[in-house]
């Protein structure tokens, strides 16, 4: 169990602005709802950026705060899938701070965690790019991993720690979906 003031002291936890649930288009047919802690700000906004540092409880904390401070406790769900790193960006950092937080959020719904996609394409870092050329990075860049369990009429949870223009989650969803999920829903730590 994590202790408050491992991560955040109390002061910063109280200055957590919260944000209302909101929704993603990803294809002009389908868009999926996105339950987001806070915007990307301070105190959150340092707990995200900790990743770089090796900081893995920052991770776990930030699934904390996504369970506890969304609606994301009462959504019905079949399976977490965490946005995958690519290796070489998986080798720098040491670890993924989606997966961390999807098996954090595993441990509190009992909810399993599902790899169900692979990043096969190194990307550029998204924050350098503009909308346009976030997308154009992120062409061909998810696959499905081979011998996943059927998941047809299933509701899966992607798991990411920040969503910005939402090109990241846009290729990962338009992977999922050839899976045909029954719902596709998105939980962040932070979102702009």
């Amino acid at each position: 169990m994590i202790d408050e003031r491992d991560t955040l002291c109390y002061s910063c936890h109280d200055r957590i602005q919260l944000v209302v649930p909101s929704s993603l288009q990803i294809t002009s047919t389908k868009q999926i709802r996105v339950f987001a802690v806070s915007l990307y700000q301070d105190p959150l906004k340092r707990l995200v950026l900790a990743k770089s540092y090796g900081h893995l409880i920052s991770s776990v904390y930030l699934a904390r705060l996504m369970w506890e401070m969304t609606p994301l406790a009462s959504i019905d769900i079949d399976y977490i899938v965490p946005i995958p790193l690519h290796w070489r960006r998986y080798a720098q950092r040491g670890y993924n701070q989606s997966t961390e937080m999807a098996k954090e959020l595993s441990r509190l719904s009992g909810k399993p965690v599902l790899e169900a996609l692979s990043r096969v394409r190194h990307t550029q870092f998204q924050y350098l790019m503009s909308q346009e050329g976030r997308a154009i990075n992120l062409k061909d860049a998810f696959e499905l991993v081979q011998d996943l369990p059927d998941v047809r009429g299933k509701r899966l949870l992607i798991v990411d720690d920040v969503l910005t223009s939402g090109s990241t989650v846009r290729a990962a969803a338009r992977q999922l979906y050839q899976l045909n999920p029954a719902e596709l829903i998105l939980t962040v730590a932070c979102r702009k």
